[in-house]
């Protein structure tokens, strides 16, 4: 990324983040006035509230879907505070509907083995029943507990094709298992789903003035 200024950036709020046991390698002097650079925050641990605020606040655009997504794939109970004062109520609203969504669309593709409904027609299968046996048993076993109980770190639906490819579906004929990995491929948009949700919740905090223009006021600027 190009070194480009913040301008006015209020040091007070900076240092609330930021250690200040070295600070004067991060501040760049202007026609008298002190700046804080893009690059030079890129190398804090800003955590993904104080980011989004940054963002938001200052028109670093490029910030706003990478924290908007971690934020979103993070568990609720490891929000702090400091990350809800960095937030706001409206950020905050608009993330809980998106991981809602997100949840709701991960145990709906749990509670059934994915698998089209004509695999009895899979080709070079003597046994499609066996077959379904062994698939519906990877993915429980292998799938849905990574959905459920989210590992770290996070397990995304639109890699679930891969991990299935991955798996050894032993006793399970190689035709089926192609012809069933086929037809996610190209029939299962059910995969997408939280992708897109996470582009909507993205995709509705850049639009809504949040990049130019707090919509209402931010505590730490009250």
């Amino acid at each position: 990324m190009h070194l480009r200024r913040i301008s006015r950036l209020p040091l007070g709020v900076f240092w609330c983040w930021v250690s200040s046991r070295h600070p004067f390698p991060f501040v760049h002097h202007s026609e008298g006035r002190p700046h804080i650079t893009v690059k030079a925050l890129e190398e804090q641990a800003l955590c993904p509230a104080q980011r989004l605020y940054l963002a938001r606040r200052y028109g670093i655009q490029e910030w706003i879907p990478i924290a908007i997504r971690a934020l979103l794939l993070s568990s609720l109970v490891e929000y702090t505070a400091e990350d809800h004062r960095n937030l706001g109520f409206d950020i905050f609203n608009r993330l809980i509907i998106g991981m809602e969504t997100i949840s709701k669309v991960r145990r709906q593709l749990s509670a059934v083995p994915l698998y089209p409904s004509n695999l009895d027609e899979a080709p070079h299968c003597s046994d499609p029943s066996i077959c379904k046996s062994i698939w519906a048993d990877h993915w429980f076993k292998d799938i849905v507990i990574r959905l459920i109980i989210p590992p770290v770190p996070y397990f995304p639906l639109s890699k679930t094709i891969l991990a299935l490819r991955s798996i050894d579906h032993k006793g399970m004929h190689i035709n089926c298992k192609d012809y069933v990995l086929e037809w996610m491929e190209k029939l299962c948009p059910g995969l997408e789903k939280e992708e897109k949700a996470i582009r909507q919740v993205i995709s509705d905090i850049e639009n809504d003035n949040y990049v130019n223009g707090v919509t209402t006021q931010h505590p730490l600027d009250a």
